[in-house]
């Protein structure tokens, strides 16, 4: 009889009969005298669905506390770990939650429900990796579930595995091919790829779908910035935050796009707001993080490399520690070699190598960074390469470039050439020479305002008597610009060595030059990077600043003949 009324219970609380099911759980355990668990169980899932997760855990405890549910199946014990786990992440206390689910999938291996809130709870945790393990168990035992399919492509994104976080996001679109939630993040999967043009395209199809939730928008706002659509993605931010105001992940994207425009005192703001809220560490991290681009920016160094560390808390650590478990390096002197690495853009660690110095003077080097950027070491002082060691070389830490500021407690950055060619030529009596470089990475955020059509640099013709180079890889340059081999960063250096001024957009080109101690005119985006606008990085450096947020010619138009009238004045100031 009490497994009828236990078969009854659980097919009215399925059919969403509650209160009837509930009334034959109780009944079971006033007749058995004591907590039947698969009855409790059925309790606890009505409560846990009726938002009543205290009761879920009180119910669950009182079981536990009695010794019943040892004496129950394991399939119960299963479900009621499960259920267990369920309602301690919707109470936010996620250690306690993770091991419910575990011992859940210790009772029952095959229950993909376990495997996916073990995913949940590891996103959550910020355990990435972990989380797309478990969830790639979860899909494989029920793969019609696109919710575990959104973990799964969740966990995946977060880990920076964009290829695989696409393919999980197609299934779902196969099973769901009207769910424009899911055409929206395959937007955002694309728009951290840089494919920027396929993002929009799908972006428009999720909003087409009546899709337009504040998460949605939020993606389409960083869309649009790629775009160039810097007034739009503004708007579109600003909505996603009104409309969803305690949604940390819009607020944090909403102040990027602030940065971005220039407006940092209003980006401050927001990312402090993230800062100061108690949910997910990652996205603290991240607001931190980006604030001290705006310290930096702003010449506020110590407060700004303080920040910058913040990286760590949610960049991969293959990023940010690529030596597994090789200690970081505390700035302490001795004779062991420790392994300096790179991070982000060759510009950023072209930018760093200024700190090289201060780093062999306490201990040799061995130097963990692309082989392009290898051969600029050559145009480094010999006591410098003196202290650099084999790369095969055993070291007892590791330091990232990035991190050498903060890590050696420097004030402000030296800002004299670290870069010099073995034989600099005299430029008098010869023919002057303009190297110029229009377009970066077209995968970067910004590089639709960045890059500038070829076509606005023939103003610069007739300015001057002289010639022209090109600074500009991989690219074929105009018929009035001479090309050099580029193959290299070192070819590059040498190209660079023929100029007498380097007119160039925000690349590795203006790291490298400005390095050199050459003249440096950076044409700098509306807005734009903050380290340019602070003199202490580089002398010599001299901005021209986009006269709108627009991309391309319209953005540019005006600017470009501010060059060409200001080149003509350097000419005659050189004579």
């Amino acid at each position: 009889m009490v497994k009828a009324q236990l078969q009854r219970s659980w097919h009215l609380y399925k059919s969403g009969a509650w209160q009837e099911a509930a009334a034959l759980a109780r009944g079971v355990i006033a007749h058995a005298g004591y907590m039947e668990a698969e009855a409790v169980h059925i309790l606890a899932a009505i409560a846990f669905l009726e938002g009543k997760t205290a009761t879920t855990l009180a119910l669950i405890g009182r079981l536990m506390q009695g010794g019943e549910l040892l004496c129950a199946s394991q399939e119960v014990q299963a479900g009621l770990y499960q259920l267990m786990g369920r309602a301690l992440l919707a109470e936010r206390q996620l250690d306690a939650a993770k091991v419910a689910f575990e011992t859940s999938i210790t009772y029952s291996s095959q229950e993909a429900a376990a495997y996916g809130g073990l995913g949940e709870v590891l996103l959550a945790l910020d355990h990435n990796s972990s989380a797309a393990s478990a969830l790639e168990k979860a899909v494989r035992l029920a793969p019609k579930q696109p919710v575990l399919w959104a973990f799964l492509a969740q966990a995946q994104q977060a880990e920076g595995a964009f290829d695989d976080a696409l393919r999980s996001l197609e299934e779902i679109v196969r099973l769901c091919p009207r769910d424009g939630e899911t055409y929206g993040r395959i937007g955002g999967v694309l728009q951290q790829m840089g494919r920027w043009d396929e993002a929009a395209y799908y972006v428009e199809k999720a909003l087409s779908l009546g899709g337009a939730s504040a998460e949605l928008l939020g993606t389409v706002a960083l869309v649009r910035l790629g775009q160039g659509r810097v007034e739009e993605a503004l708007e579109t931010a600003k909505h996603a935050s009104t409309q969803a105001p305690n949604n940390m992940e819009i607020c944090l994207n909403y102040g990027t796009i602030l940065y971005e425009a220039g407006l940092w005192d209003e980006a401050e703001v927001l990312f402090c707001d993230v800062e100061q809220q108690v949910g997910r560490a990652s996205l603290r991290a991240r607001a931190a993080f980006n604030r001290a681009a705006i310290a930096l920016g702003r010449g506020e160094w110590q407060q700004g490399w303080a920040l910058y560390e913040q990286r760590r808390s949610f960049l991969p650590t293959y990023v940010t520690r690529p030596l597994a478990g090789v200690p970081l390096w505390d700035g302490s002197e001795g004779q062991e070699p420790i392994a300096l690495y790179g991070e982000q853009g060759l510009g950023d660690m072209v930018q760093f190598l200024r700190f090289l110095p201060y780093v062999t003077a306490r201990r040799p080097v061995r130097l963990d960074i692309p082989e392009t950027l290898r051969g600029l070491i050559d145009l480094m002082s010999e006591d410098i390469k003196a202290r650099v060691v084999d790369v095969n070389s055993v070291v007892v830490a590791q330091q990232s470039l990035l991190s050498l500021p903060h890590c050696l407690g420097l004030k402000t950055p030296p800002h004299a050439p670290y870069l010099t060619l073995p034989s600099q030529e005299k430029m008098d009596g010869k023919e002057l020479c303009i190297g110029l470089c229009w377009a970066g990475n077209p995968a970067y955020y910004a590089d639709k305002r960045r890059s500038i059509p070829v076509e606005l640099f023939s103003v610069l013709q007739g300015q001057i008597t002289g010639r022209f180079i090109s600074l500009q890889k991989g690219s074929i340059a105009p018929s009035w610009m001479e090309q050099v081999p580029l193959e290299t960063l070192r070819e590059l250096a040498d190209a660079i060595g023929q100029c007498a001024l380097v007119i160039t957009v925000d690349t590795v080109v203006a790291h490298i030059a400005a390095a050199m101690g050459k003249p440096v005119w950076l044409l700098q985006r509306k807005g734009g990077e903050g380290r340019w606008r602070q003199g202490g990085w580089y002398d010599h450096v001299r901005l021209f600043e986009s006269s709108s947020w627009q991309p391309g010619m319209e953005g540019w138009a005006s600017t470009m003949q501010e060059v060409a009238v200001a080149l003509k004045v350097w000419r005659s100031a050189e004579r």
